[in-house]
């Protein structure tokens, strides 16, 4: 039984010590000295090593480099949320931060906490193919106790809307009442006409009206992104060709 037990025991010493690079200068013996020891293989992968000693077609290097020590990981924002406390981790060889907390709604990342509360209906849109022009009528009613803030405004906004357009609003409106309910039309709704003019043709496109408060209409531009969506539509389906 002993005679076993020391067999395995070269056995297993014999295992260890094949691949190393280092020998006695007596024997030839393979000496592996307890030092971490980094090399790379033939594909480029780096590893460390306990010992002197490597397995075959592996290289020695001084160190490897960590991708991951030229990465900052710093706090960014995915949409409204904030991404904060990253790192950075290997993903196929390749650097990625990935972040342990988020916020959601993080005013940081432009969102504006609104407590309007609105209901906001399209009357009608017609295009005239006389004036090349979209004429919108929106009626927008306060059914919340706060009010829209006097100097703020209505945009109408598209992926393919590049002009300003936009109703300001100069006054404070109680719960149950129409924005704009001052303005006078010759309709029996209130609300707000928005002309979308120079279009030459009848076409789909997707728009939204968007409450903001900006700091000035002029430089300033309203969006998803700082605004209250009031609603959303599509040409092709809300408007109609004026006769």
């Amino acid at each position: 039984m002993k005679t076993i037990l020391l067999l395995l025991v070269l056995i297993a010493f014999a295992f260890l010590l094949n691949g190393c690079t280092q020998a006695s200068p007596d024997n030839n013996v393979p000496v592996c000295t307890q030092v971490v020891t980094y090399a790379v293989d033939s594909e480029g992968k780096c590893q460390g090593f306990p010992t002197s000693c490597i397995p075959e077609g592996y290289t020695k290097v001084e160190a490897c480099s960590n991708p991951c020590e030229r990465v900052s990981c710093e706090n960014k924002c995915d949409g409204f949320t904030m991404l904060s406390e990253g790192k950075c981790q290997l993903e196929n060889n390749a650097p990625k931060c990935v972040y342990s907390n988020s916020e959601a709604n993080s005013s940081i990342c432009g969102y504006k906490n609104f407590n309007l509360e609105a209901e906001a209906t399209l009357r009608y849109c017609n295009y005239n193919a006389y004036f090349d022009s979209y004429t919108f009528f929106l009626s927008v009613k306060n059914i919340g106790n706060d009010s829209p803030k006097p100097g703020s405004s209505v945009w109408l906004v598209g992926p393919e809307i590049t002009q300003k357009i936009y109703k300001p609003i100069y006054n404070t409106y109680d719960k149950g009442i129409f924005w704009w309910q001052e303005v006078f039309t010759d309709k029996p709704y209130r609300g707000q006409t928005f002309e979308l003019p120079n279009e030459a043709e009848f076409r789909k496109m997707d728009y939204k009206f968007i409450y903001c408060e900006l700091q000035n209409n002029n430089t300033d531009s309203c969006t998803e992104q700082n605004g209250l969506v009031l609603y959303s539509g599509d040409t092709n389906k809300d408007c109609n060709m004026a006769s």
